[in-house]
């Protein structure tokens, strides 16, 4: 959950996406909050989803203004 004095944003994702990248760009107000598939630098530590030809992986988001 992200909060702000007025507002909060709820953030759920289904298990397929259980990481979290959040950016600040430098000098800007603004961030990004992106929840993600697999770890930052997931091919060398081994924990990526690897799938087979023709497979999926699928996932969903859902962003709440409260």
């Amino acid at each position: 959950m992200l909060t702000w004095p007025d507002r909060r944003i709820s953030i759920e994702a289904t298990d397929s996406l259980r990481h979290l990248v959040v950016y600040t760009p430098p000098g800007q107000r603004s961030f990004c909050v992106e929840p993600v598939g697999h770890m930052n630098d997931a091919i060398d530590h081994g924990a990526m989803h690897v799938l087979e030809p023709g497979e999926t992986l699928r996932g969903e988001i859902s962003f709440r203004l409260e």
